[in-house]
């Protein structure tokens, strides 16, 4: 990952230690959450506000933790669905869903007691533009925050704070 994603990891693990003491990250995202906040397909167009609602149900066996949501952004209604599991004490590994409900991919990134991150790749559905983002959750007990960059140059393209 880029070198602001490794920033980022290290402010992640300085956290409060009430941020990370009742369990991993993955095992604090269960239940259900909405939110909102921002999203963008590319750093210069335009902010579109995004409304979201997910369920997430972990398996304390295995750790994994099941993501089942949808967002709507002015026009359309995007997928917010995946299966991630821990592997070891600090990867993620499993399956993300296209928001643009086009398939999934195998996932693998960053696992820390603050939350996970990883890269996803997908294409424009107007352009055929190839788009590659870091997806990074950081998971608190009562709030979880999304935020999305470009892979290639650490832009924000989003963000949205989930709460119980």
């Amino acid at each position: 990952m880029r070198a602001g994603v490794s920033a980022l990891w290290l402010a992640l693990a300085a956290l409060p230690a009430a941020a990370q003491e009742d369990g991993t990250a993955l095992a604090r995202m269960t239940g259900d959450w909405t939110g909102g906040g921002w999203v963008q397909e590319r750093g210069d167009s335009a902010q579109e506000r995004i409304r979201c609602r997910m369920r997430n149900n972990h398996d304390a066996t295995t750790g994994e933790i099941t993501v089942d949501g949808t967002c709507a952004v002015p026009g359309r209604r995007l997928v917010l669905a995946g299966a991630l599991a821990p592997e070891g004490a600090d990867r993620v590994t499993g399956r993300w869903q296209n928001p643009e409900g086009m398939g999934s991919q195998r996932i693998r990134g960053s696992l820390s007691a603050a939350g996970f991150a990883f890269a996803v790749t997908t294409n424009d559905q107007l352009t055929g533009e190839r788009l590659d983002r870091v997806i990074t959750w950081t998971v608190m007990p009562d709030r979880i925050v999304v935020t999305t960059a470009d892979a290639a140059d650490d832009t924000p393209l989003g963000e949205i704070v989930f709460e119980r």
